[in-house]
């Protein structure tokens, strides 16, 4: 459509971007894309059931200097971006000023992601330690997620453990991941203990729920091991997946937006697509694990039917 050195439009562009980030989010739900899983630490809420988990900006000190309001938190790039509509809960009113705020602009994001401004007209605050969460203005103020991380919430958890002593030296106790009709036969859903046994995860969108039984009465920390997702970009965002994937995701997308552009797919275009993905599917599938009838070679005392054993050296029947 464009000749090398051309520049696209910004219709063009934009719709580009958008088919790009589609594609990233249909690969997420996907195990053969799946590159890794990731462990990370969250702290249980007692008495609470479900307890929520989702995208959300940490807040952990927030400052007001002429009109424009700086909130400090969690390194989060990529995330938010310039021009990106947010809501911002439960920091509540610190120095006189109320930094909930619903639907603002983002105006200013620092090159690693730990801050983000918005305007806000109000006195100045001095850097003060601040709680709280920011999230897209498009997720219902009523969700703000008990759990915030960077990505969309978890497609799958993989295993779930409650951490004793923790720090220095944690101490893992398992939980068991069920299903939903494990759930929906539980006769006591709400009965408590100090130490859940159990995690069943809907994941609901725009944040999952994590429902630990029994629920817990102590707030332990707890360690999620989930299928790491594919971020969003943005145009001018850097690539920084593992090898293999540079190639799928280009190759991909140029075969995803030939009919939009009236383009025919061209066959070398589509091996070389096809190829790539390969390369990364054959990476994140793991090989199934096979056992025979005892865990060796059977014997033919272990053969119930009373079939010669076969010789794999010679290709023969033994026996």
């Amino acid at each position: 459509m464009y000749a090398q050195g051309e520049t696209p439009s910004a219709a063009d562009l934009a719709f580009v971007l958008s088919k790009l980030n589609r594609l990233l989010d249909t690969w997420n739900s996907d195990k053969l894309y799946v590159y890794s899983t990731n462990f990370a630490q969250y702290t249980m809420i007692s008495g609470k059931n479900p307890q929520t988990i989702g995208k959300g900006f940490a807040v952990s000190s927030v400052s007001l200097t002429s009109n424009v309001a700086q909130i400090v938190g969690v390194p989060s790039l990529p995330f938010f971006q310039v021009g990106d509509s947010v809501t911002s809960l439960n920091i509540g009113t610190i120095g006189g000023v109320n930094f909930n705020q619903t639907a603002v602009l983002v105006t200013s994001v620092s090159a690693d992601g730990t801050t983000i401004q918005f305007a806000l007209t109000a006195a100045n605050v001095v850097s003060t330690p601040a709680t709280g969460v920011i999230i897209p203005a498009s997720t219902p103020a009523t969700q703000a997620p008990d759990f915030p991380i960077q990505t969309t919430r978890p497609t799958k958890i993989v295993n779930a453990q409650i951490l004793l002593n923790y720090p220095p030296q944690p101490v893992r106790v398992p939980m068991r991941i069920v299903d939903a009709d494990w759930w929906a036969n539980q006769r006591v859903p709400t009965i408590q203990t100090t130490l859940p046994t159990h995690l069943y995860y809907e994941p609901e969108f725009p944040n999952g729920l994590l429902y630990f039984w029994p629920v817990p009465q102590i707030a332990y920390p707890v360690e999620l091991n989930t299928w790491t997702n594919l971020a969003q970009l943005g145009q001018f965002d850097s690539f920084n997946l593992p090898p293999g994937y540079e190639d799928a995701i280009t190759y991909t997308l140029a075969e995803s937006i030939c009919p939009s552009f009236g383009r025919p797919l061209d066959g070398t275009l589509a091996a070389f697509a096809q190829k790539s993905r390969a390369m990364i599917q054959s990476l994140n599938s793991a090989s199934p694990k096979i056992t025979t009838a005892d865990l060796g070679i059977p014997s033919q005392s272990s053969d119930q039917r009373g079939r010669a054993d076969f010789n794999w050296k010679t290709g023969n029947l033994a026996g």
